[in-house]
């Protein structure tokens, strides 16, 4: 009798050598200082940029005053920040000596991943795109900033900043998500700073070389292994900062979308929803409360409002600061009235009427004389016959020569192109689908995209990946031709495979059940073939037998209690 053990694969080992972190909940008092963002008052909005007079904290908003953008868009200082576990209230169970954050210090780093020599987090740092480097004065320093901000929301997990949980039913809602979270889903991932067996990302599932940098985690089996760069939150992409992570569904999340699966997040003051109603506006959800006017803050729930840029405003912010003036009656044209758009300048279509005969001039065909509308009947000229320029809107002359592009006709001179500003006449363009401009071919030639794979220019529809352009025809599987644009397709040493062909040539087929083994699957290798470690069972009682010793007899395999009382014929 023989007994065959399932070895362990180099994967699983350098898995359990990992030292992983470990937290339970501060117990230390926690010290409210007043509004969260008072000692960063000032700070440039890196999209606004001159346009904010600089960050101005909303009385209960998380957003600035002067340009309404969030804190994580403006240029958020690290040194204000504290540490994320500090952010977290959460203390370590066996801190070491000297945490990350002070060997970082002394490297000139924001942050480095806990490791036994400083040359591992340098080789790390390296495999990671050099914008996300968090060196301290750095691109990437300042991104991590402001990262930290956006995926560990204070308001999420220190009740002092959470100014919604004000009764005794919230706190308890609070304080059972935060045990949750601890207990079920909160992790740091570690690296494996020379990974010593080739295999699949987890992410984007291209290999992970042999003596390259890896991340695993604990919440995750040794099956799930990523790239530095990939181990992100899987709703908007971006990079874990100090790669903490959630983990849900076997899936990877920050901390703010975390949040978000379990309790609504409200618009408007950045918390999440732990009790109580709330009520849904232009796909957003908003504590009742709370769904205001974006400029005056006026309650807005059951009101008229009307929407600017995904933003809520009543009907009187709107009038006196976004409705175009008629030039007429210079009053601000409301949301009930109809904005007529003539030569540069707007009219109430009661105001628009004809300076000779004062009929409205709404689907009405007329000219401006001296600056003033004027009908043209009141002119003479037949309505049934006149055309005028698109661009210049004066009529034609009779035989005079006209340019149709679409429904419209164009002066010679007038015909330009859209980039340039310079008239194309009668000689090639190229009209965009996407938004109905028309470029001369130079501009064309200067602004058109240029397909990855045949260097070619691209003149009709194209398909964007990973921020390259290609052609339709161009973008196929590498060994069938077919087209991937509408199919789901694999990347290997950069070349693109559809589904069908990754699988058949690249994936290895269990022997039980034939389906193909995909990344993050457990399996089993043995007898020249791998298996799925659910299909690799004893033949009596079906146990898995990936975990123990089994025997095999006549090429079937049994756990040692079954081989007992297996019957004679299967011996």
């Amino acid at each position: 009798m023989f007994l065959f053990p399932v070895s362990t694969t180099k994967m699983e080992d350098e898995y359990r050598n990992v030292k992983f972190h470990s937290f339970k909940l501060s117990t230390k008092q926690s010290e409210y200082s007043g509004p969260e963002f008072a000692d960063i008052e000032g700070i440039k909005c890196l999209q606004c940029k001159s346009n904010c007079f600089g960050f101005l904290q909303h009385h209960w908003r998380r957003c600035c005053v002067n340009c309404r953008c969030p804190l994580w868009k403006h240029d958020v200082p690290p040194a204000y920040l504290d540490l994320p576990f500090e952010r977290l209230r959460l203390e370590e169970n066996d801190p070491p000596e000297i945490t990350e954050y002070e060997r970082a210090r002394e490297d000139g780093y924001e942050w480095v991943p806990r490791v036994p020599e400083r040359w591992q987090a340098e080789k790390y740092m390296r495999s990671l795109p050099l914008e996300k480097v968090p060196k301290k004065h750095s691109t990437g320093g300042d991104e991590r900033a402001r990262q930290l901000v956006y995926q560990l929301p204070k308001q999420d997990y220190n009740i002092k900043y959470a100014n919604s949980v004000t009764d005794e039913k919230s706190h308890k809602s609070f304080n059972d998500m935060k045990r949750r979270l601890v207990r079920d889903s909160l992790g740091v991932g570690s690296i494996i700073p020379s990974i010593q067996q080739e295999t699949a990302c987890s992410n984007c599932f291209q290999d992970i070389a042999i003596g390259t940098v890896a991340v695993v985690a604990n919440r995750f089996d040794s099956s799930n292994v990523w790239h530095p760069s990939c181990f992100k939150c899987c709703i908007d992409g971006e990079l874990l900062v100090d790669m903490i992570y959630f983990c849900w569904d076997n899936r990877l999340y920050c901390g703010r979308h975390h949040g978000e699966l379990f309790k609504p997040r409200c618009h408007g003051c950045e918390e999440l929803i732990y009790v109580g109603e709330y009520t849904k506006a232009m796909g957003k959800l908003w504590h009742l409360d709370h769904f205001c006017c974006w400029q005056c803050d006026m309650p807005l729930t059951s009101k008229k409002y009307i929407a600017i840029n995904n933003q809520p405003f009543c009907i009187t912010c709107y009038n006196n600061i976004i409705a175009n003036r008629c030039d007429i009656c210079k009053e601000p044209i409301g949301p009930d009235s109809k904005d007529l758009f003539v030569n540069e300048k707007h009219y109430h279509s009661r105001c628009l009427v004809c300076a000779t005969c004062n009929i409205p001039l709404e689907a009405k065909s007329f000219s401006f004389v001296n600056e003033s509308p004027v009908c043209h009947q009141c002119r003479g000229i037949d309505p049934d016959k006149a055309i005028s320029c698109e661009e210049c809107q004066v009529y034609f002359m009779n035989n005079e020569r006209k340019i149709g592009f679409g429904d419209c006709f164009y002066h010679e001179k007038c015909f330009l192109c859209s980039d340039c500003r310079q008239p194309i006449g009668s000689s090639k363009f190229v009209r965009k689908k996407k938004d109905g401009r028309k470029l001369c071919d130079d501009c064309f030639q200067r602004t058109a995209k240029i397909c990855y794979k045949c260097t070619g220019v691209i003149k009709t529809s194209t398909i964007q990946f990973e921020g390259k352009s290609f052609h339709d025809d161009c973008f196929v599987c590498h060994d069938c031709k077919k087209g991937l644009s509408k199919l789901n397709f694999y990347k290997r040493n950069h070349l693109f495979y559809c589904e069908e062909c990754f699988f058949r040539d690249h994936l290895q087929q269990c022997p039980q059940c034939l389906e193909y083994i995909r990344g993050g699957d457990k399996y089993v290798g043995w007898g020249g073939e791998t298996w799925h470690s659910r299909c690799f069972n004893c033949v009596i009682c079906q146990g898995e037998l990936a975990n123990g010793r089994f025997i095999v007899r006549n090429g079937k395999r049994f756990c040692r209690d079954c081989k007992e009382k297996a019957p004679m014929t299967l011996l």
